[in-house]
Order: structure tokens, then C-alpha cells, then sequence
């Protein structure tokens, strides 16, 4: 299999998160494995999908890729009004160019909006 180069990766990714980002959900079964790692935890691409909160509209404001680990690093910040989100994930993908692994904190999480205790 030939190498993967980072424009190759980083565009991947930023296809991802904009599939993510316009709720195509059919289209995003195409860029996860079978299994998703997420956390640890070994998830179906369904599952996986459901963990994908409905108010967030994510922007990656830090994109660092890996050709060689086939590994990106990205800080996400919501960009949706209301609602506040900073998130760090870390997206294992295969020689295939899917996501098998995902590692996520969520630093940040308070609503700015009319919703705002």
C-alpha cells in the first residue's frame, strides 16, 4: 500500500469533521472502521454516531496529522452560538484512511447563550 501523505490525511480529516458538522450520517459510516475505539471502549459505527451531541458545529482551530502513525491530533472549538465546547481529540486512522481509534477530553462546556443557568 502506498504511502499516505499529510495533505492526504489533513483532508480526510477535514472531510470528516465537515460530514460530522452537516449530519450526514450515511456518509460518515464511510470514514469509520467496523469497531471504533472511542476512549477505550469498542463502539459500532452506530454507536459511535450516537455519541455525536446535536449542538455542536465543530471548527478545528489546531490540526496536527501524522503520515507515518496515520494519527491526528485536532483542538475543536464549537462554533455553534450558544453553547461553548472546547474539545481535544486524537483520531487513529488505518491504511485505509477510516478511523479505528478515537481518543477525546471535552475541556470545556458551559452554555453562553439564552440557556445559561
Amino acid at each position: 500500500m502506498p504511502q499516505v501523505t499529510a495533505s492526504q490525511l489533513r483532508d480526510r480529516y477535514k472531510a470528516y469533521n465537515e460530514t460530522v458538522n452537516t449530519r450526514q450520517w450515511d456518509v460518515l459510516l464511510g470514514f469509520l472502521a467496523d469497531t471504533v475505539i472511542y476512549n477505550g471502549k469498542a463502539l459500532s459505527k452506530k454507536d459511535y454516531i450516537a455519541l455525536i451531541p446535536n449542538d455542536i458545529q465543530y471548527a478545528a482551530v489546531d490540526l496536527v496529522v501524522d503520515p507515518e502513525s496515520l494519527k491526528v491530533a485536532a483542538r475543536l472549538e464549537n462554533v455553534k452560538a450558544g453553547v461553548r465546547q472546547t474539545e481535544h481529540c486524537f483520531y487513529q486512522f488505518t491504511g485505509d484512511l477510516v478511523i479505528d481509534k478515537v481518543w477525546t477530553l471535552v475541556v470545556d462546556g458551559e452554555a453562553t447563550g439564552p440557556h445559561k443557568g
